[in-house]
């Protein structure tokens, strides 16, 4: 499924299933990945690292994900960030546009989907 190279990516999400099991079949395809199970995590993390790619869940204990997305694309303007959840309302997806989100996959999601938002965002750079 991997085309393209070996990305840097940050998960950041609540479930411990959903976030290993991204994880690890990004691991398996070669690809280098940390993970944060909260907002305020993933802001550590975001400051510590250098991301191709970070995936972003909306729904998150201590800051929520549209809150953490802010508050890193003010520190990293470039930031790759693709938000994967099952609350993207109209207005959530108003206010990722507006911080320059345009990328988002919707809660159920097949991995064949992350895959090429990857390939996708990494054949834009």
């Amino acid at each position: 499924m991997n085309k393209g190279k070996s990305c840097h990516i940050l998960i950041v999400e609540d479930n411990n299933d959903t976030r290993n099991l991204i994880s690890d079949i990004l691991r398996i395809h070669g690809h280098v990945v940390h993970s944060a199970a909260d907002g305020e995590q993933a802001l550590v993390m975001a400051r510590q690292h250098n991301y191709d790619i970070i995936f972003m869940d909306l729904m998150l204990p201590k800051k929520n994900g549209l809150e953490t997305s802010e508050l890193i694309l003010k520190e990293k303007p470039k930031q790759k960030i693709i938000v994967l959840s099952a609350c993207l309302s109209r207005a959530n997806v108003k206010k990722l546009k507006a911080m320059g989100i345009q990328r988002n996959i919707p809660k159920p999601f097949r991995i064949s989907e992350v895959f090429k938002a990857i390939n996708e965002e990494m054949r834009a750079v």
